[in-house]
Parts: structure tokens; C-alpha cells; sequence
């Protein structure tokens, strides 16, 4: 049997130009550690969409790093100011999550509930309800509205709603007043309800969303 004949093989393909940054986790940790936040309780929010201030400062503060820490010439004082201005940029570009957990969930006859808190924590921007939490933990609804009364007497629903209003009042405190609107950050977390959603921040957080975001000037 002849062998086929040989044919030639054409491949095209396009150059791109990948840029990676990496943040010192310590640095970034003591910078977060200064604005409240618990050690070894850093979450940023990787979800929310940066705002155009925030970016501009990013990348300003990238290109300055990078010149930075291509001088050889630059101090060690001033290659760790760096690792500072990026961590500070970072925090800029996403919020903190407030994700802090009883330590009651950390005993192994919870490990159900804690895998249904953990999905609400990661997913809290997205459609879920009890019937996913369920699923989640490889409970009975009935069962999982147990296991969340006796853990944070509340009811899986009022949970998830907790927790978004904890990442409301995170998008507040970096959020810049001149520009930031409540009822666009409420509605991302799904309240369209501007008088309820009001009431509701109050009671969970002890002030109004417009103080909160005052705090930030």
C-alpha cells in the first residue's frame, strides 16, 4: 500500500501580551488589619465591578511599582513601600468581605451547615435559596432550618439576606460619596426597596446607608 503524500501543515497565531501582579499576602493582610479587618479573615470581593476611580489608581500605582522595582538603584525602604501602595491599591479596587464564621461551625458535627454558610459567603451575589443551601449541605430543608435556627437563630433566607447586607455596607465604606449611589449598590445586592432596604441596614448595622458612606469622607 503506498504511503499518503506528505503535505506541508500552515499554523497562524496571534502574539498577546499577558501582565500578571502579584501582592504580598502579609503585606496585604497588616494593610487590611489597619482598617479593621481580623487576621486571617481577609475576603476580598472578587464579584463586584471596580469603578473607574478605583482602576485609575490601580494602574497608576502598578506602573509606578513596576518603574520601582525596576530601579536597582531603589532603597529597601522604598521597594517596601511599594508592596504597601499595591496592597492599598488592591483594597481600592475590591472590598472586604466581613465573612467571619461562629466557632461553633468549626466542630466536625457541623460541617453540613458550615458547607451551606460557606456557599452563601461565595455565591451571596447570585439567585440562591434554602432548596440550593439543602443540596449544599446534604440536608433536609427541614433540617437545614433547624441547623441554622440553632446556629444563628435565624432562617436560612434571613441569613443570605444578613450577609448581603454585610456586603452592602462594605461597598459603602470604600465607596467614594461624591460618586457612589446607595440605591445602585443596594440593587446589586438585590433590594429594590429604597425605604425597606433602608429600614432593614438599620436595624442590622445600628445606622443608615448614607452614614455609612459618610464615614468614608
Amino acid at each position: 500500500m503506498d504511503d499518503p503524500p506528505q503535505q506541508g501543515a500552515a499554523f497562524s497565531y496571534r502574539d498577546y501580551e499577558q501582565k500578571i501582579v502579584q501582592v504580598n499576602r502579609a503585606a496585604l493582610e497588616e494593610v487590611a488589619g489597619e482598617r479593621g479587618t481580623a487576621p486571617g479573615q481577609l475576603v476580598l470581593d472578587h464579584t463586584v465591578r471596580p469603578d473607574e476611580r478605583a482602576l485609575r489608581v490601580w494602574r497608576s500605582s502598578v506602573q509606578l511599582i513596576s518603574h520601582t522595582v525596576l530601579d536597582r538603584k531603589a532603597s529597601p525602604l522604598l521597594q517596601a513601600e511599594m508592596g504597601r501602595l499595591g496592597a492599598l491599591a488592591l483594597l481600592e479596587l475590591y472590598p472586604v468581605v466581613s465573612a467571619s464564621l461562629p466557632d461553633e461551625l468549626l466542630l466536625p458535627r457541623n460541617a453540613h451547615v458550615r458547607r451551606a454558610v460557606e456557599y452563601v459567603h461565595e455565591h451571596a451575589h447570585l439567585p440562591i435559596t434554602s432548596t440550593d443551601l439543602a443540596r449544599v449541605a446534604s440536608l433536609s430543608l427541614r433540617a437545614l432550618q433547624i441547623a441554622f435556627q440553632r446556629a444563628f437563630e435565624l432562617s436560612p433566607n434571613a441569613y443570605i439576606r444578613q450577609v448581603r447586607l454585610d456586603r452592602v455596607r462594605d461597598a459603602l465604606l470604600q465607596g467614594d460619596p461624591a460618586t457612589t449611589s446607595i440605591a445602585e449598590v443596594a440593587k446589586q445586592w438585590g433590594f429594590a426597596h429604597a425605604g425597606r432596604f433602608s429600614a432593614t441596614y438599620q436595624q442590622r448595622h445600628g445606622e443608615y446607608p448614607r452614614d455609612t458612606l459618610r464615614r468614608r469622607a
